[in-house]
């Protein structure tokens, strides 16, 4: 997430995170589900074949041998990012949540990304009472 803000700033360009449709893929995928990799694309124009470049790529979470998921609110597909650093196009602070595969509240992590574009990280866990707010929302 960071890296695609700072490549939006640095360039001045709209640049997008997403969920990969494949290990190869230069598109998004149509999913809240990221485990199974994702992208960062720079809007631009690569020549004149009008697909947009993939600056960094991060592969599925099984290629780690591991059975995690990293899940977003079902409304938020993809995360694009403006020349200012702000994350356009959500309607409030979003919680992208890191869950092993038991589901276990201890382990479960979350980043929280607001309009704009602040992010924070943190904790569900039994010991914080009331829940932790980050960007006034809860990581469950």
């Amino acid at each position: 997430m960071q890296f695609a803000r700072y490549e939006a700033v640095k360039e001045g360009l709209n640049v997008t995170i997403c969920p990969a449709a494949s290990n190869t893929a230069t598109t998004c995928n149509a999913t809240s589900t990221w485990s199974g990799g994702w992208i960062v694309l720079s809007n631009a124009l690569s020549g004149t074949t009008g697909t947009a470049n993939v600056l960094r790529r991060q592969l599925p979470f099984s290629s780690f041998h591991s059975t995690d998921t990293l899940s977003s609110p079902a409304a938020t597909q993809s995360v694009v990012f403006n020349r200012e650093g702000f994350a356009s196009g959500l309607g409030s602070v979003i919680a992208f949540t890191l869950h092993d595969s038991a589901s276990t509240v201890s382990y479960t992590r979350c980043l929280m990304l607001g309009v704009s574009g602040v992010m924070q990280t943190g904790l569900a866990s039994a010991t914080f009472s009331p829940a932790r707010q980050i960007l006034g929302t809860t990581c469950t």
